[in-house]
């Protein structure tokens, strides 16, 4: 062992590195080669309609779950997105319908107030209504109490009597109506057509000659009833 140690130790420098050069040359084509075919294979794995390459598979399943996870991601944000808007709505629309029967309790209260109001001012004033101060003649319970107003009764009726016989009865002064130049300065005074003052003294004259027949039959020359 030792002796072959020495003879490849003293083998010259020179027939090494020829002995390496016709490896080398030997071995290169074949490793090129087996590069080679190692890239077409690796370029028809990559290629091909469903690719296979180990490596391309592994970055795409990295790249797969990177997508799905941020899928699941944005799904999962607008889920929750659309379920807080949906929140939102309903504490809005809750708090909407809440003003809103405050607002009919408060319109309710105030028109049954008002309405209160109203019933008692009308119920007060129906009983201040029948609490008038009676002015009936009421039957005396005494007898010096009916004697007084027999007496009372029976005076007011011979002053009547005596009215009735010596002044006539009713006993009220004449009555005349307005002359013609009274009225038309009347209706001049309110701008009135001058052409009504006939009309107008025509009709005082006829309804004073058709009162004056009549109160004279009826009542007589001394105004006493006939």
């Amino acid at each position: 062992m030792g002796e072959h140690r020495r003879k490849v130790l003293h083998i010259p420098r020179s027939v090494r590195l020829t002995s390496h050069r016709l490896l080398h040359s030997l071995t290169l084509p074949r490793l090129y080669k087996d590069r080679l075919d190692r890239l077409e294979r690796e370029e028809a794995s990559l290629t091909a309609d469903i690719p296979y390459h180990p490596e391309y598979l592994n970055m795409k399943q990295c790249i797969d779950d990177r997508l799905a996870e941020r899928l699941r991601q944005i799904n999962k944000e607008h889920e929750y997105t659309l379920q807080a808007h949906e929140r939102v709505g309903v504490a809005r629309k809750a708090e909407i319908w809440s003003q809103f029967y405050q607002t009919m309790r408060e319109k309710r209260e105030e028109f049954l107030d008002q309405l209160n109001r109203d019933w008692y001012e009308t119920q007060n004033a129906r009983r201040s209504a029948h609490s008038v101060q009676d002015y009936a003649l009421l039957f005396p319970a005494s007898d010096a109490h009916r004697t007084r107003n027999a007496v009372a009764y029976n005076t007011e009726v011979s002053i009547l009597s005596g009215i009735a016989k010596h002044v006539g009865f009713p006993a009220a002064p004449a009555m005349r109506g307005a002359s013609a130049a009274e009225i038309e300065e009347d209706l001049e005074a309110i701008k009135v057509r001058t052409n009504l003052t006939r009309r107008v003294h025509c009709t005082c004259v006829m309804s004073t000659s058709l009162l004056t027949p009549l109160f004279t039959s009826v009542h007589g020359a001394s105004g006493n009833r006939l």
